[in-house]
């Protein structure tokens, strides 16, 4: 039978307890804010890694292309990076496709930056089919053997208001893909081609990490209490 001392003790122990969660609860939400506050360069990348036309794959290891869209944490003026990194031998991208959720209609501006030029930008709501997918909104076409293995095109998109996240949306009538390429020139003889895509990397949310960190606290103070 537990001592009025022991029970005091125990008492005791357990304001302690409740002092030490209420502490890290504060200490987390104070961080959490300071976290959100804190100004942040967005970018949404698209590795395609996965030929899924069922033709021909490149050759090369995975991502075979990349695209970054940032918007430096304004508006307005969203940086297109388009990257050949995988690519190998004769292989090359001819065709470039995106979508873009900022209307029916889109009017947005392309300035050439660097890297080899597409012969053609054209722009419409669901107008770009790629080959086994859907509808695209954005179409780049380049010349023969003009980005391949190893290119990097960049191209300022001018819109009003626009940033990375306008190039979130999917395609129409299809997988539901954000981007396809046409890669050519596969293979021994440089006569194959493919179709690849892939989806954005999703970060987790500094709200998330700091749920995560309270609950892994609350189950460590628990377990230490019942082993006390």
């Amino acid at each position: 039978m537990q001592t009025l001392a022991g029970r005091l003790h125990n008492q005791e122990k357990d304001k302690y307890m409740v002092r030490i969660v209420l502490r890290s609860i504060l200490g987390l939400a104070a961080a959490t804010t300071l976290l959100m506050a804190a100004p942040v360069s967005a970018t949404v990348v698209f590795d395609l890694d996965t030929e899924y036309s069922g033709a021909d794959a490149p050759e090369g290891p995975t991502p075979w292309a990349r695209a970054t869209f940032d918007d430096a944490g304004g508006s307005g003026v969203v940086t297109l990076t388009m990257e050949a990194i995988n690519l190998i031998d004769d292989e090359f991208i001819g065709e470039w496709y995106f979508n873009f959720s900022g209307g029916d209609t889109p009017a947005l501006g392309f300035s050439h930056v660097s890297g080899p030029a597409a012969t053609s930008i054209s722009q419409a709501s669901n107008a770009f089919k790629a080959a086994g997918d859907g509808y695209f909104d954005l179409q780049f076409m380049f010349g023969a053997n003009s980005f391949t293995a190893g290119s990097v095109v960049v191209y300022d998109i001018l819109g009003a208001g626009i940033t990375e996240n306008d190039f979130l949306d999917v395609s129409y009538d299809g997988y539901g893909f954000v981007s396809a390429a046409h890669i050519q020139g596969i293979g021994t003889n440089a006569e194959g081609s493919g179709w690849i895509t892939e989806g954005p990397i999703d970060v987790p949310a500094p709200g998330g990490i700091a749920l995560l960190a309270m609950g892994l606290l609350g189950f460590r103070l628990a377990r230490r209490s019942r082993l006390g």
